[in-house]
């Protein structure tokens, strides 16, 4: 009786990985992990840039009167 129910667990374990119908799943959970990891970067490195632009605004700004 063992025999049968491990031979039967071994098959459809054989079934799972001969199966690819999961794979497209998987390549996009990867692409979009990827693009995320992306915009991620890019919004630091933009947010990081951002104080010293402003900085360098306020310098330039400061020498001109506004006159209403």
């Amino acid at each position: 009786m063992d025999k049968i129910v491990l031979k039967t667990r071994f098959t459809s374990i054989r079934q799972f990985l001969r199966c690819q119908s999961g794979a497209v799943t998987v390549d996009w959970i990867v692409l979009t992990a990827a693009i995320v990891m992306l915009g991620a970067a890019a919004a630091f490195f933009v947010g990081s840039a951002v104080p010293e632009l402003a900085e360098n605004l306020e310098t330039y700004m400061s020498d001109y009167d506004v006159t209403p």
